[in-house]
């Protein structure tokens, strides 16, 4: 979690690598 003291705000942190991990798992659906 070293993003979260790098970044002023952890919630779009979150938000981010949730985005993150739905685009992966909808490449692997897609595949």
């Amino acid at each position: 979690m070293s993003t979260w003291s790098n970044s002023p705000s952890p919630i779009p942190s979150w938000k981010e690598e949730i985005h993150s991990c739905r685009r992966v798992m909808a490449a692997g659906l897609r595949t």
